[in-house]
């Protein structure tokens, strides 16, 4: 998934748009992008594409010296493909020279949305790259496909969906482009838990009845052992069902948070949306990262 993509000159910076966190720190990466470029003009590494690896990511970075400096910083998680990558990322700093002539912003930029817009087509292919995974996991009649019609379409079913073991959906969740992985886990759980690896982030839908929450439990227990650093969602779904443990009650028998929902009112798929969104925390202007959330994260 592309996190960041950054463009600057020797004084100003032409694009810094984020779309999603790459650091904890926001002022880790800008910071170490300029201490790269200084590097590589040191180095007088000029024209040749570089990778660095660094913890869960990959920071390409290309760097022209003529007609006038150009840093170009593109950050990815650790999946990404640098070869797919590398034959766009010219285009990208042809595009960055032909609007600094066209603007004039050599010294002083000016409508820099139209540089981010230049460059649209190529940050979709990069985001069209590897677009990261969110797999709905849970017992068959939970709620766990409407949640999956919430966040692909935004569409409520009329009646429950029930799929074979696993439906697989290519959706786009605030403009970037995610797979949705429906997964039906077995009794064979070992079996069908092959279906959520490469998972970047995994919901666990329960019923809130207490059954299923000891269920979840395990299913909570199975994705660590399976998928140790995705990040997890449980949502407690059929909060509205007379009977349901809860969100207290049912915290305490998981021992993490959860989220407490009705999937059957459809003015919620905007909040299933947004804690779906920060699962892979994705960045955009509708999601406030100083809101609660409900996210279980594993490699803090």
């Amino acid at each position: 998934m592309l996190k960041n993509i950054t463009i600057f000159g020797e004084k100003l910076t032409y694009l810094d748009k984020d779309y999603a966190i790459a650091f904890k720190n926001p002022d880790f990466l800008p910071k170490f992008l300029r201490d790269v470029d200084e590097e590589m003009t040191t180095r007088g590494y000029y024209e040749k594409e570089t990778v660095i690896n660094l913890l869960t990511l990959k920071i390409i970075c290309y760097k022209i010296k003529d007609p006038y400096p150009l840093f170009l910083g593109l950050t990815f998680d650790d999946s990404a493909d640098p070869e797919k990558i590398f034959e766009r990322v010219q285009d990208l700093i042809d595009i960055t020279l032909d609007y600094i002539e066209k603007t004039d912003s050599l010294y002083e930029v000016h409508n820099p949305q139209a540089l981010e817009s230049d460059c649209d087509e190529i940050t979709k292919e990069f985001l069209m790259i590897r677009p990261p995974k969110i797999s709905i996991i849970g017992a068959e009649g939970v709620g766990k496909t409407s949640i999956c019609e919430m966040l692909k379409s935004g569409i409520l079913p009329d009646e429950g969906i029930y799929p074979f073991t696993i439906e697989k959906y290519y959706a786009q969740l605030f403009d970037i482009p995610i797979t949705i992985w429906d997964v039906k886990i077995t009794d064979d759980w070992r079996a069908s838990s092959k279906y959520i690896l490469g998972s970047d982030g995994v919901i666990i839908v329960l019923d809130s009845t207490l059954q299923n929450a000891r269920y979840s439990k395990a299913l909570l227990e199975m994705t660590e052992e399976v998928i140790p650093h995705a990040e997890v969602l449980v949502v407690a779904n059929k909060q509205d069902v007379e009977g349901a443990l809860t969100p207290e009650d049912l915290e305490e028998i998981l021992n993490c948070k959860v989220f407490p929902f009705d999937a059957s009112k459809f003015e919620n798929q905007k909040k299933i949306q947004i804690q779906a969104a920060k699962l892979l925390e994705i960045k955009a202007s509708e999601i406030d990262y100083s809101e609660e959330d409900y996210i279980i994260q594993r490699t803090d």
